[in-house]
């Protein structure tokens, strides 16, 4: 009689378990439906949203290109522009002081000297190279030139080995303008058609005119002419103008 107690107790136990495993795996299937079911709600919602997003993204970047297109050169011009005129060029030079710019050819110190011009300076271009050639490129219309050459007959032309003459044209449109500026390209062929000594002792005399009267002179010299005592000894009478 217990043993068939036991029997039936034990057949009764392991239905309930049966019957609790159904039902936990029912309620865990019925779970996972409902994740599924929300996901998929979520993303009925969510890819909509990113759609739009992606698309308008696109509109934007083609409206940005097309404002590239259409603004961009002639921003680039405009700053391309500023940066040749930069800061360097349009600081003014003090008076009565002597510059000296080292660089290849005369480009960037011209410049300079045409800022100075344009701003209502009276300017001298002492040029080893043909006035005309340099006032063109440069506009320098209303400059009086002087030519270093030996080449007689020629307009403003004064030979090099003749600095007495040099001396007084330089002097002279110095003491008479109200406010000048000199340019002085050709210190190298001075050099060559007397010595280092000898055009540094002319720099020097035009120096003192330049400081009695308030002038300014830009001294345009390549550095590869000359050796680190000659350029040290220019140093000493000119300031050292960085406009590259």
């Amino acid at each position: 009689m217990d043993r068939f107690r036991w029997v039936a107790l034990h057949s009764v136990e392991k239905n309930l378990t049966a019957g609790r495993g159904e039902i936990w795996h029912e309620r865990l299937g019925k779970s996972r439906k409902h994740v599924l079911w929300r996901s998929g709600e979520m993303l009925l919602v969510i890819l909509p949203v990113i759609g739009c997003i992606f698309r308008y993204s696109l509109a934007f970047l083609g409206c940005g290109l097309v404002v590239c297109a259409l603004v961009g050169p002639p921003f680039l011009t405009r700053k391309d522009t500023a940066s040749r005129s930069s800061p360097e060029l349009e600081m003014p030079l003090e008076l009565g002081l002597g510059y000296v710019v080292y660089e290849k050819t005369p480009d960037t110190s011209i410049q300079r000297f045409q800022v100075h011009v344009e701003q209502g300076e009276k300017g001298l271009l002492v040029s080893r190279k043909f006035p005309k050639h340099t006032t063109s490129k440069h506009n320098l219309d209303n400059v009086e030139c002087v030519w270093l050459s030996t080449a007689e007959g020629e307009e403003n032309w004064i030979d090099p080995c003749n600095l007495s003459k040099l001396h007084h044209v330089m002097t002279d449109f110095i003491r008479n303008a109200p406010v000048s500026i000199v340019f002085f390209e050709g210190f190298e062929y001075l050099m060559v058609r007397n010595s280092f000594l000898t055009a540094l002792k002319f720099v020097q005399s035009i120096m003192d005119e330049v400081v009695l009267h308030q002038s300014h002179l830009i001294l345009s010299i390549n550095p590869d002419a000359f050796s680190k005592a000659e350029l040290a000894l220019i140093r000493r009478e000119l300031l050292e103008l960085d406009v590259g």
